[in-house]
């Protein structure tokens, strides 16, 4: 493996309450199709579930959240592509940044 996998968690309290991991390969982009991760550029449900020992087993897989993400990791030069794959009704919520340019990623997308 040559780039980490993706881990989101859910944190409440400072505490760690659930969390799931992404391989890096599925959200990979590349500008040769056949090249690219399987989820890279798409909308995708992810589930968390339970941290530690406590995630393994029937009791484990009880989904204690629902994401809907879209998820993208290229390189910092092939960031225009980034929202390429977005589904049309999404809009950027963009924020500036310094004397009134834009920040890349968007801080958010909103479905109208």
């Amino acid at each position: 493996h040559s780039i980490p996998d993706v881990f989101i968690w859910m944190i409440s309290n400072n505490k760690r309450i659930a969390y799931a991991r992404i391989p890096s390969k599925d959200i990979l982009f590349s500008i040769v199709d056949e090249e690219m991760g399987k989820d890279c550029g798409k909308v995708k449900a992810v589930f968390l579930r339970l941290p530690g020992k406590k995630g393994f087993g029937p009791a484990g897989w009880t989904v204690q959240a629902k994401l809907e993400m879209y998820l993208w990791l290229g390189l910092n030069k092939q960031r225009k592509d980034f929202l390429c794959g977005l589904p049309s009704g999404f809009e950027e919520n963009k924020a500036t940044k310094g004397t009134g340019l834009q920040a890349v990623p968007p801080i958010s997308l909103v479905y109208n």
